[in-house]
């Protein structure tokens, strides 16, 4: 049931239910957590975490996301960290770094462990930067994806994060 209802609450999020979201979203992560399903329950931590960003929330939303984020590290999740970087470049590009939030996304894209759920998703958020932010089809060179999880990971902060990636990235 844990899986049903985290799949569930993550499509609420992209429907823009998030009140059925959240609660969908919740029991997920106590099922996980009681059935000690540390990773499962890390995945409905960040989706909590987008959550909690879309309604305002954006210093509880912050603080769960760089948390998974130095979970997902010290555990080698990549998968995991792939995903947290996507939702880092929505955060980013709300703040009015498209720019960033582009090169991000590419190199999210670019990642040798990106499926294809991995790149459609961050393809999707990408369109979405040509159209609301006219952000350029082709940005400058993206870090690696490593520089990006590495910096995330270590970061205590999304603005600390980003000054860190825009100094150089890698």
């Amino acid at each position: 049931l844990g899986h049903i209802g985290f799949l569930l609450g993550a499509t609420l999020i992209e429907l823009g239910d998030l009140e059925a979201a959240q609660l969908h979203l919740s029991g997920a992560r106590e099922r996980f957590r009681v059935a000690k399903a540390a990773v499962h329950e890390l995945k409905a931590v960040y989706y909590l975490a987008r959550i909690a960003w879309r309604r305002g929330r954006k210093a509880e939303a912050e603080r769960a996301l760089l948390e998974s984020a130095r979970t997902a590290w010290e555990n080698d999740w990549t998968y995991d960290l792939l995903f947290m970087a996507v939702f880092a470049a929505e955060w980013l590009c709300d703040l009015g770094h498209a720019g960033l939030a582009a090169r991000m996304l590419d190199a999210v894209q670019r990642s040798s462990q990106a499926d294809a759920s991995v790149r459609m998703v961050a393809q999707r958020c990408r369109a979405g930067l040509l159209v609301t932010a006219r952000v350029p089809e082709q940005a400058a060179e993206p870090p690696s994806f490593d520089a990006v999880a590495a910096h995330l990971a270590a970061s205590d902060g999304l603005e600390a994060f980003r000054s860190a990636l825009e100094r150089g990235g890698d």
